[in-house]
């Protein structure tokens, strides 16, 4: 799940770090670069070119997934297995749920 406060001043976590990578996939090495390439782009423009703040230019384009920290909140305060074996009772939104967590695209 992606932190939401992933940067301070001189600080900034990108990637694995940053909780980009998916615990039930382990997928986000896309990600990683993405947005590592993306911060040194703006750390570059700010050093050099006196730009804005790389965390504020990078946390415009910072992906949000509230979903994905709601699924996070239930996994980490609720009994998953019994919450799995319902969601598989009602197809569609199993469905629905899972290709959020796998499929969504980012902005």
């Amino acid at each position: 799940m992606p932190l939401r406060h992933f940067y301070t001043e001189n600080v900034m976590l990108v990637g694995d770090s940053a909780g980009m990578v998916s615990p039930l996939t382990a997928g986000g090495i896309h990600r990683a670069y993405r947005y590592g390439r993306l911060a040194g782009e703006a750390i570059a423009n700010h050093l050099l070119k006196g730009g804005s703040n790389p965390g504020e230019v990078l946390g415009r384009r910072y992906p949000g997934h509230a979903r994905k920290h709601a699924a996070r909140l239930a996994y980490d305060h609720l009994p998953i297995g019994l919450l799995s074996e319902a969601a598989f009772l009602v197809p569609a939104l199993f469905k629905r749920i899972a290709g959020q967590v796998f499929f969504a695209k980012e902005r």
